[in-house]
């Protein structure tokens, strides 16, 4: 019986070594220690909580379709580390202290254009009774997505970048960007085709992933 027995118990164990060492993340528990997304001045567009809500959503979407990330709720952290505009702005160090999470990251998205670009004709529209401009911008547009990913002790084990760029001018008409929401998107063009900021957020982002599994492989 235990000649039986010690062979499934080391094939038991095989299992859960394995197991264990498939995922270096668990898929339920990740949390953002930090995030911001920046927009150049020249594009015309006023960063808020729904454009940086719509870029994690879209980011997040194609994570965890694509790799074992999946980040809880941009407010895990709340509390624990400092908000900003309904952000997290705090150290994977800091963060590690809550313990609320085995690991944490950092999303730092970068949109700006690329080269000469020229300006169309802008009218203002209000908003809430607060007067803005809507601004029409004719370039090529450039997405730049960092992330680094923290141990429960918040010591960074992972980055990936990705760096996306039309090819051809896009219109970036300020007043729909604003509105933050990116629900048109079915599927992503090849980059001599975009039509939209949002189709290039989206394509870096799957960059992203072919980078992330290029290092795990490696």
């Amino acid at each position: 019986m235990k000649e039986k027995l010690v062979p499934l118990l080391v094939i038991a164990f095989s299992i859960l070594f394995i197991s264990s060492n498939a995922q270096e993340f668990n898929k339920k528990d990740i949390s953002l220690c930090f995030y911001n997304v920046s927009i150049s001045n020249e594009l015309g567009i006023m960063p808020n909580k729904a454009i940086g809500d719509s870029v994690f959503k879209l980011i997040n979407t194609v994570l965890k379709d694509s790799t074992e990330l999946n980040f809880n709720s941009i407010d895990a952290l709340k509390d624990k580390v400092p908000y900003l505009f309904g952000f997290p702005i705090g150290s994977a160090k800091k963060a590690a202290k809550s313990k609320i999470s085995n690991n944490y990251a950092k999303i730092v998205v970068e949109i700006q254009p690329v080269g000469f670009f020229s300006n169309n004709t802008s009218t203002s529209f209000k908003i809430a009774g607060i007067g803005k401009e809507n601004k029409k911008t004719k370039t090529r547009i450039k997405v730049s997505i960092d992330l680094e990913l923290y141990n429960d002790n918040g010591d960074k084990i992972k980055e990936v970048e990705a760096k996306v760029s039309s090819k051809s001018k896009i219109e970036v008409d300020s007043k729909y960007f604003e509105v933050g929401d990116f629900s048109f998107i079915n599927q992503v063009k090849n980059s001599e085709n975009f039509i939209s900021i949002q189709e290039i957020i989206q394509a870096a982002t799957i960059e992203l992933v072919k980078n992330y599994n290029s290092i795990k492989a490696n």
